[in-house]
């Protein structure tokens, strides 16, 4: 998550027990010692952050989500560390525990999300961006539609999502 090629990516974890869930927390020291040998820092972060299921890479800015996982500190410490336009978004549905199920990055221009998954200020925040935005049902919401992944160019998803799966078609 660096914009300086070669410089090694950080990133953090958190130190605490109700994050990430108990019953993957056995995976930390695995990844943990695999980053440090391939050339990453790894830093622990002070707060309960649940990683990359409440960090999205849109374009020069970072997601980040707040709310059941990542206390609502961990968007200005990722500012600060990366150097990324960093937009707070806190999620407010119970389904949805991390960001990842409420909000997907199609492109740097391209958002998909769930309105009901998000606080009012949240989706305000989003609708002042200056990006496309594809609306997600909470019924392809709750088949984890937003759990995708997309290089800018092919979005890998749930075949569960097929008014998501045409609109981002439609969306180039």
């Amino acid at each position: 998550m660096s914009s300086d090629v070669g410089t090694p990516v950080r990133t953090a974890f958190s130190t605490t027990t109700s994050v990430p869930p108990v019953e993957r927390s056995a995976e930390i020291p695995y990844v943990r010692s695999w980053l440090k040998a391939h050339g990453f820092e790894v830093l622990d972060c002070p707060y309960d952050f649940s990683g990359q299921g409440d960090a999205l890479v849109c374009g020069r800015r970072l997601f980040v989500g707040h709310g059941q996982r990542t206390d609502f500190r961990v968007p200005g410490l990722l500012g600060e560390l990366y150097g990324f336009e960093v937009v707070p978004l806190r999620v407010s549905s119970e389904r949805c525990y991390h960001l990842d199920l409420a909000v997907g990055v199609i492109g740097p221009d391209t958002v998909a999300w769930c309105l009901e998954a998000l606080d009012r200020p949240s989706v305000a925040v989003l609708r002042s961006l200056d990006v496309d935005v594809i609306e997600v049902s909470v019924e392809e919401s709750a088949r984890f539609a937003l759990n995708l992944v997309s290089d800018g160019r092919t979005v890998t998803m749930t075949r569960g999502a097929p008014e998501l799966a045409a609109s981002s078609a439609n969306a180039g």
